[in-house]
C-alpha cells in the first residue's frame, strides 16, 4: 500500500518553526492533520517525503531528523546530528535509512562526512569521512549500482583554474573516487540564478556549458547545455539549444556586455569577464525533467518555453509566453526586472509554469501538437498563458482551531497579494476565534486561577498561553502577522474585519492569559496597525483592559501602539477619553519600556 497523501511543509522567516500539513488529495484538498516540529525555528527541510503506508520522515538543513506517525499522530525526533546548512540528504524507505552527507558538529559526529541512519532506532549505522571539500553536497544521489554519487566544481575564478567532477563514494567500506568531467563548469562565483538543475530519480544533471562561446553570423550567442549522467559518470551530451541576441540577454550595459562576450567568443578568457558570461549563462531560469516522459522542458528569461529530449534532440518550438488583452493582443506578461520563468508541472497538454523572482506567480499554458516543421521555426510561437490558484486547503475546525506546540493557528485562501484572498482569511478568522478561546480555555494552566485573580492587571507568566497566526495561499507563499495585518489594515475595506478580531478577541475570559509570539501581546501588529483610525481608540481601550497592564507588560504597545497614538491623536477629546480608560501603564507617557531587537549585536561585549 502506498502513502495515501500529500505533505507540505509551511515556515515563516523568523517566526516559529516548521509546520507539516498531511493533506487527503481531491478536487478540494483536505487538510487531515497538522503538526509543528519542535525546534525548528529560522530552519528549512532539507527532505520531506513519505517512509511507508502511514509514516513519513522530515530533516532539516540543519540535522535534525523526524518521523511523523499519521496513524497514531505521533511526532518522534529520531536524531538531531547537528550539520550545517546545504547538506544532502537521500531517504531509502525500504531499508528505512536516511543518508546524509554534510558538515557534522555534533557529539556523535565531526567534520564533513557521509552518515547512515535508521529510522527506526535512531543509531547511526556507519559514517566516512569525505575527502573532497569541492562538492554540491546537495547533489547527493545514489547511482544504479548502489554508490553514492556527487556533482563537484573548484569556485576559483580564473578560466584555466576552473574544472568540475563526479565524487563517488562506496557506501560499503567509503571507498572514495574523483571522476574529472571533460569540460569547464559555470563561472559560480557570481552567479545569483540556479545554475544547476537536477533529475535525482534519473541521476541526471543539467548544465550550462561555460567551455566556450560561440557567436552566429547574424550576431547572436549560442547557449549549450550538458547533460550529465551520474550513473554512467559522464556528460552524455554538449549541444546548442538556441541563440541569444544581446537586448533578450540584457537591459542594462549592454555595451560592455556585448566586448565581453565577443571576446570569450574570440578565445579571450579573462576572470573579469565572468559577470558577463554569467549573463548570458542566467537566461536560462528553469529546468523541469518530465517524470512521465524523456524529455525535459526549459524556461527563459525572455518569457519563453522549450522541450528537448533527454537525447539533445528538439522536441517543441521555441515558445512565447503571453496574456491576451481585451483586444486580442498577446503580450508578455511581466517586465525584465521579473525574469524567472520554469515548468513545475504538466497535466497532459497543460503546462503550470512559476514565474517571479522567487516563482511565486502561477500561469498555465495548453501546448498543442506540433509538427515537425513547426519545432524548426525560427520565430517563437505564442502560447497564451492564463493565470491560475490551486484550491486553498480545507482544514477542519477541529484541526484548525487547535493552536500548535507554540501557540501557531494557520490560516489559508487563494491568494494572499488579492483583496479577496485576505477578506477569505479574515472572514474564517472571525469564525475561528471563538473556537479557539474555547480549545485554549480547556489547556490545563501551570497555574491555578486565584493569581490570576490576584491582578488582572498583571498576568502571571506561568498561566501565560501563547497564541499567533501564520498565513499562506495556494502559490505556496506565506505570511507572519507583520506582513499580513499591516497589508490588510491599509484597505478600507478590511480595516473593519481587522478590528472585528481584536474586537472578538477583547471580549475573551482568558485574554490576559495569553500571549502572542515570543512573548508579544496578542494581535499586537493587528492592533498597532488601528491606532491611526480615531473611530477605534475605544476599541483599543477595551483591548488593553482586556490584556491587562502592570508593570510586567510587554514593551511593544508601550513603544509603538501608544507612541502612534499620542503622536496621530494628540490634544484630541478621543485621546483624552481613551487614556482615562485604559490600566497602567499604558496611559502613563512617562514609563518605559526598552526593547531589545534579538538580532542587534551592539551590546555583545557586555
Amino acid at each position: 500500500m502506498t502513502f495515501p497523501y500529500q505533505l507540505k511543509a509551511i515556515s515563516l522567516s523568523y517566526v516559529g518553526g516548521i509546520h507539516i500539513q498531511v493533506i487527503e488529495p481531491g478536487e478540494t484538498p483536505n487538510v487531515v492533520f497538522q503538526w509543528e516540529l519542535p525546534e525548528t525555528k529560522e530552519n528549512s527541510l532539507s527532505l520531506l517525503a513519505p517512509l511507508d503506508q502511514h509514516r513519513f520522515v522530515a530533516t532539516t538543513e540543519t540535522g535534525k531528523v523526524f518521523v511523523v506517525d499519521c496513524a497514531s499522530q505521533v511526532v518522534s525526533q529520531v536524531a538531531n546530528l547537528s550539520c550545517r546548512p546545504f547538506s544532502g540528504h537521500w531517504l531509502d524507505a525500504d531499508q528505512q535509512q536516511i543518508w546524509i552527507a554534510a558538515h557534522f558538529s555534533s557529539k556523535q559526529l565531526t567534520g564533513l562526512k557521509l552518515a547512515c541512519l535508521c529510522l527506526n532506532s535512531g543509531d547511526l549505522l556507519c559514517h566516512w569521512p569525505i575527502e573532497e571539500s569541492d562538492i554540491e553536497l546537495e547533489t547527493l544521489t545514489q547511482t544504479e549500482d548502489g554508490q553514492f554519487s556527487f556533482y563537484g566544481l573548484h569556485h576559483k575564478a580564473g578560466y584555466k583554474f576552473r574544472s568540475h567532477f563526479l565524487y563517488r563514494i562506496d557506501p560499503s567500506n567509503g571507498a572514495q573516487h574523483k571522476l574529472p568531467l571533460d569540460s569547464k563548469p559555470v563561472p559560480v562565483d557570481i552567479a545569483i540564478r540556479p545554475w544547476l538543475f537536477q533529475d535525482k530519480e534519473r541521476g541526471l544533471i543539467a548544465l550550462p556549458y561555460a567551455d566556450c562561446l560561440q557567436k552566429t553570423e547574424d550576431g547572436q550567442y549560442e547557449y549549450e547545455l550538458q547533460l550529465i549522467d551520474l550513473n554512467r559518470n559522464q556528460i552524455l551530451w554538449t549541444k546548442s539549444v538556441r541563440p541569444f541576441s544581446l537586448e533578450q540577454i540584457t537591459d542594462y550595459d549592454e555595451e560592455e556586455t556585448e566586448a565581453a562576450l565577443d571576446r570569450i567568443a574570440s578565445g579571450k578568457y579573462a576572470h573579469t569577464d565572468n559577470e558577463h558570461w554569467q549573463t548570458l549563462i542566467s537566461c536560462l531560469t528553469g529546468v523541469w525533467f518530465d517524470p512521465a516522459k524523456d524529455e525535459m522542458w526549459l524556461g527563459w528569461q525572455d518569457c519563453t518555453l522549450q522541450c528537448i529530449s533527454l537525447n539533445g534532440e528538439q522536441v517543441s518550438p521555441l515558445y512565447a509566453v503571453g496574456t491576451q488583452s481585451r483586444d486580442g493582443s498577446i503580450n508578455k506578461p511581466w517586465d525584465f526586472d521579473l525574469d524567472r520563468l520554469a515548468v513545475i508541472n504538466r497535466k497532459h497538454n497543460d503546462l503550470f509554469l512559476a514565474y517571479g523572482f522567487e516563482l511565486e506567480e502561477h500561469l498555465q499554458v495548453t501546448v498543442p501538437d506540433t509538427q515537425k516543421s513547426e519545432v524548426e521555426q525560427d520565430e517563437p510561437q505564442w502560447l497564451v498563458a492564463k493565470s491560475t490558484t490551486p484550491a486553498p486547503l480545507v482544514i477542519p475546525d477541529l484541526v484548525q482551531s487547535q493552536p500548535s506546540l507554540n501557540g501557531c493557528i494557520h490560516l489559508c485562501c487563494y491568494d494572499l497579494e488579492t483583496e479577496s484572498g485576505k477578506r477569505q482569511i479574515l472572514d474564517r478568522l472571525l469564525i475561528l476565534l471563538p473556537m479557539i478561546e474555547t480549545a485554549m480555555a480547556g489547556t490545563p494552566e501551570k497555574e491555578g486561577l486565584f493569581s490570576r485573580l490576584l491582578s488582572r492587571g498583571k498576568p502571571q507568566s506561568g498561566t501565560v498561553q501563547p497564541l499567533y497566526f501564520a498565513f499562506s495561499d495556494g502559490l505556496g507563499r506565506a505570511q507572519s502577522e507583520e506582513q499580513f495585518f499591516y497589508a490588510a489594515s491599509v484597505n478600507p475595506e478590511l480595516q473593519p474585519l481587522v478590528a472585528e478580531a481584536v474586537k472578538i478577541f477583547s471580549q475573551w475570559s482568558i485574554a490576559s492569559n495569553v500571549s502572542g509570539y515570543e512573548a508579544e501581546p496578542p494581535l499586537a501588529i493587528a492592533v498597532s496597525s488601528l491606532s491611526t483610525n480615531p473611530d477605534y481608540l475605544p476599541l483599543l481601550a477595551q483591548y488593553f483592559n482586556a490584556i491587562g497592564g502592570g508593570e510586567d507588560v510587554h514593551g511593544f504597545h508601550i513603544n509603538y501602539t501608544l507612541a502612534t497614538i499620542r503622536e496621530e491623536h494628540a490634544d484630541t477629546q478621543a485621546l483624552t477619553e481613551f487614556l482615562a480608560a485604559v490600566p497602567w501603564p499604558y496611559n502613563d507617557a512617562e514609563f518605559k519600556k526598552p526593547m531589545k531587537d534579538p538580532y542587534d549585536e551592539w551590546d555583545d561585549d557586555e
